[in-house]
This record gives C-alpha cells, sequence and structure tokens, in this order.
C-alpha cells in the first residue's frame, strides 16, 4: 500500500475537525496493510494508531503498542530509527495506562538509540525529551522532568519552525515548575507558550488547550478564582474541539468543577462533574 496516502488522509480528518472518522480511517488502512502482506506500512500504522487511542483514553492503545513492538522485533529492527520512534510511542501509550515502570523503561531504551543513530539537534531527540518529562511529572520526580524538558528546549530553540515543539515543551514546564512550587517560573513559561501558540497562523494547536488549562491553574495557585474559572472555560471549549469527549476532557471537566467549588459556585460545578461522569460512563460501558 502507499503509505503517504494514510498519512494524507488522516492528516485531512484532523485537520477538518472529522475525529469520528479516525478510527475507521485507521482500522481500514491496518486490513489493507495486512491483506497486502505489507508489514513495514503496518508498523507506520500501528505507531499512529497507539497515538489516537491514546488520545481518547482507550485501552486499545495499550494492545497497539504491544502489537508494534513485536513487529518491530520481527522485522529485525532493533538498534534502528525506526525501533527507537516504536519504543517511543509505545512507552507514552503504557505511561497513559499508568505503567509507570514498563514505560521507563521503554523511554530509556529508545534514548540509548536515539544518541546512537541520531544528531545531537534532531529534533526527534528533543521529542523523546518531551515526553520522558511526563513520565517523570508522573512518578512526582519534578526536578527530572524540568531537566528533561529543558534538554528538549536547548535543541528545539537550534532548530527552525519549532515554535509549536517549543510552546509543547513550555506548556509542560508550566506543570513542572507548579508542582515544585516555582510560580513565578510557572507563569514565566506559560506567557511564552501561549505568545508561541497564538502566534501561529490558523486553526489553534491541540496543546493550545493544555496551556490554557496551565495559565487557569496558575490563578488558581494565587487564588484569583475567578479568573481560573473563565479561563479554564476556554481551555475546555480547546480540548473539546480537538480530542472530543474523550477521558481527557472528563478529567478536565473535574479540574475546572473543583475550581468552581473551591471558589464557592457549587451550582456551576454540579454540570460539569455531571457531564464528566456521563463520558466516563460511556467509556466504561465501551470496555475502553
Amino acid at each position: 500500500m502507499e503509505i503517504s496516502q494514510f498519512y494524507e488522509r488522516l492528516d485531512r480528518l484532523f485537520s477538518t475537525g472529522q475525529i469520528d472518522r479516525v478510527e475507521d480511517c485507521i482500522k481500514e488502512s491496518k486490513e489493507q496493510a495486512e491483506k497486502e502482506r505489507d508489514e513495514a506500512s503496518l508498523l507506520a500504522i500501528l505507531n499512529e494508531s497507539m497515538g489516537y487511542y491514546r488520545s481518547i483514553g482507550s485501552r486499545e492503545a495499550v494492545k497497539e503498542a504491544e502489537a508494534a513492538l513485536a513487529l518491530a522485533e520481527r522485522l529485525g529492527l532493533s538498534g534502528t530509527v525506526h525501533e527507537g520512534t516504536t519504543l517511543l510511542n509505545a512507552a507514552t501509550a503504557y505511561r497513559a495506562f499508568g505503567m509507570l515502570e514498563e514505560a521507563e523503561g521503554l523511554y530509556k531504551k529508545g534514548l540509548e538509540v536515539y544518541k546512537k543513530e541520531l544528531g545531537a539537534e534532531d529534533c526527534r531527540l528533543a521529542g523523546l525529551y518531551n515526553n520522558l518529562s511526563s513520565l517523570y511529572a508522573d512518578k512526582e520526580e519534578f526536578s527530572q522532568a524540568i531537566e528533561a524538558l529543558l534538554s528538549a528546549l536547548a535543541i528545539r530553540e537550534k532548530n527552525d519552525g519549532t515554535e509549536i515543539e517549543r510552546a509543547v515543551s513550555l506548556t509542560n514546564l508550566i506543570v513542572s515548575y507548579l508542582r515544585s512550587n516555582q510560580i513565578e517560573k510557572a507563569e514565566e513559561v506559560m506567557k511564552q507558550a501561549l505568545s508561541l501558540f497564538e502566534a501561529q497562523p490558523g486553526e489553534r494547536d491541540a496543546h493550545y488547550g493544555m496551556a490554557l488549562a496551565g495559565k487557569a491553574e496558575i490563578h488558581f495557585v494565587k487564588r484569583e478564582y475567578l479568573d481560573a474559572i473563565v479561563i479554564y472555560k476556554q481551555a475546555l471549549e480547546e480540548l473539546r474541539r480537538c480530542y472530543g469527549e474523550s477521558l481527557t476532557y472528563a478529567a478536565a471537566l473535574e479540574n475546572c468543577a473543583h475550581i468552581c467549588m473551591t471558589a464557592g459556585y457549587t451550582e456551576d460545578a454540579q454540570p460539569l462533574l455531571a457531564h464528566a461522569a456521563q463520558i466516563k460512563e460511556k467509556y466504561a460501558e465501551e470496555g475502553r
């Protein structure tokens, strides 16, 4: 099969907001690759698939990750950039579902491959550092998370056209600075992230909503509750636009509800919590 056609179709669905058709696109493309015994294309599709399922909170991401790792081994890709990319994507899927030790092992193995096979200023290495930082944040090892993010940013800044990627790293840095009680640094990088996102032409990047959520949390920590609520509701609109009514969106609804309750707006919090519960129930029924 022509894998470029798969990527073009996928990009078109995301860019036009047809999120509900992405899963069908992935399944159809997998079936075609399997029918044609095109394992190289199948591996590429599995790498995209695990990312999609992870973004909507589906445990199918773990199954796809396991299939991709097994396929990469069967294809004899050990020590190659292709293996490094698969390790990175699989680790990120595992991390999303709390498999932190497994994820850390894959990240570190992928980092070894990338350091050996890629140049020191290669943006793929920055992407791995960015994801590794999220693992450390999940483990509440915030100093290591910050170190990994600064490594990612140092690489991004040496490459042209990396504004969005830098903004994503800065968005992640907001959280680590907040969790380590470095509020001023969190506010500084939040402004940088939003400035980079908002300077880009066209529709906002999917991570813009997360940067807004970070801004809202800074207001919350500073006890500026009304500002926090207003901005978090803007973040919710962005997250829903990009990810649909996923578990990521449900978690954001709950966070916004928590801010509302802390500010004394219990009545505003109730519909947010009810909506989040409805989404989570739907995913539970679907076995995701």
